[in-house]
């Protein structure tokens, strides 16, 4: 079917051009003896702006009065007009109305317009109402893109109440742990009389991981000087490790032991490097031995739907046991610099770790020797920790605010 389009330039006659009404409780009837009873009656309201206007419209069915008000909208209605009998399409700029349910007053012979339900409405619900019904066009505009950009609140509060269940879980999450697990340390020997006595080897690597790690150890036992200069140049361990390996003690019993503990610190070291995104690979850490790294999983992350997290205080707590186990290789005395560089850390935070284990601290700086003595060199700053006994009188302080 083909028809001529006209468009159709109407004049400033409120009922010069036919209006789209839409009806608040319902749609309303196709039938004839039904839109044929309806009566409407559409009134302009003019303001000191000869330009200033606004439309009222209003319809009675007989049962049910109804009263709306222009639809102040971003965007423009237009309807066409088909005459089937020379096909033709008027098209006309026209308006819509929505029409609410109207309440009269017999008493007044007034008409109330949804009162029982603008008592139930906010201030500025109303203030909207007045806007778009008396407003100017740059009041309604401003009120049509606020309610545009208005976001729902009941869509918030669910956010935030999935939040905080998430935020619950996470708790129920830590209190699963033991008392033992939630500590940043390991236990801690108060009546100890030497530092050999403070902390249990066992409590930092398992007795029952040591086998494992034994066999893991083969590397390091049958190590070269030229091999570990070759790891050196290839950083394939960090640097704190190669320099302790190529200062093995010379009984096989001692050269073991501190091997197993320099193995465990490398494993250390690796789990405290983890990222978020390494912990969503499969494959992590996959040159540890796998009991000892479902035990590091356990000891120093958590587990929620499935996946694994390292919360701030888990890592603080890997490197307490970092600073910890490489105190009980260096027999307690312990130059940070090294172990600083491998882990990327300032001396403050490592400084924060290290009160909290109950180590003093001297910082001290040393100049670098030089065949050039007409330059000057800057000295090197140096953190050095000693555990001894008596620990320091704020110790338990210094351990609880970590």
């Amino acid at each position: 079917m083909f028809a001529k389009v006209t468009a159709v330039k109407t004049d400033i006659e409120i009922d010069s051009c036919p209006k789209i009404i839409e009806f608040e409780n319902g749609n309303l009837s196709n039938k004839p003896d039904v839109t044929d009873k309806i009566r409407f009656d559409l009134q302009r309201y003019k303001f000191g702006n000869a330009k200033s206007h606004n439309d009222i419209l209003t319809a009675d069915t007989g049962n049910m009065k109804y009263v709306g008000n222009q639809v102040n909208a971003p965007c423009r209605y237009y309807i066409g007009v088909l005459h089937k009998e020379n096909d033709t399409l008027e098209i006309y700029n026209t308006t819509m109305f929505k029409m609410h349910p109207a309440i009269t007053d017999e008493k007044n012979k007034t008409m109330i317009v949804n009162d029982e339900f603008d008592e139930e409405k906010s201030f500025l619900e109303k203030n909207d109402r007045l806007v778009e019904a008396f407003g100017s066009s740059k009041q309604k505009r401003a009120v049509s893109a606020r309610k545009k950009n208005l976001i729902d609140k009941e869509e918030i509060s669910g956010k935030i109440l999935e939040v905080a269940d998430n935020i619950d879980l996470s708790s129920k999450s830590l209190d699963s742990q033991d008392t033992q697990s939630q500590s940043l340390t390991p236990p801690v020997n108060l009546l100890a009389s030497s530092p050999a006595q403070l902390y249990n080897i066992e409590d930092i690597i398992s007795p029952l991981d040591e086998p494992i790690i034994v066999e893991d150890a083969d590397e390091f036992m049958s190590a070269t000087r030229e091999i570990i200069d070759a790891w050196k140049t290839e950083s394939r361990f960090p640097e704190y490790i190669v320099q302790h390996l190529l200062h093995l003690p010379g009984s096989e019993e001692a050269k073991l032991d501190k091997i197993v503990k320099l193995r465990y610190l490398n494993y250390l070291i690796q789990f405290f490097k983890l990222t978020f995104a390494d912990l969503r690979r499969k494959d992590i850490l996959h040159s540890v031995p796998s009991q000892v790294r479902t035990g590091m999983f356990e000891k120093f992350s958590l587990e929620k739907n499935k996946k694994r997290f390292i919360p701030k205080r888990f890592k603080d707590k890997i490197l307490c046991y970092i600073l910890l186990l490489a105190l009980i290789i260096d027999e307690f005395t312990l130059d940070c610099t090294t172990l600083m560089k491998d882990l990327k850390l300032g001396p403050a935070r490592i400084g924060i770790h290290l009160k909290a284990i109950g180590c003093y601290i001297e910082s001290k700086r040393f100049k670098k020797g030089s065949k050039d003595t007409s330059s000057e060199q800057k000295p090197t700053p140096t953190t050095l920790a000693v555990l001894k006994v008596p620990l320091p009188i704020n110790f338990l302080q210094r351990k609880e605010s970590l």
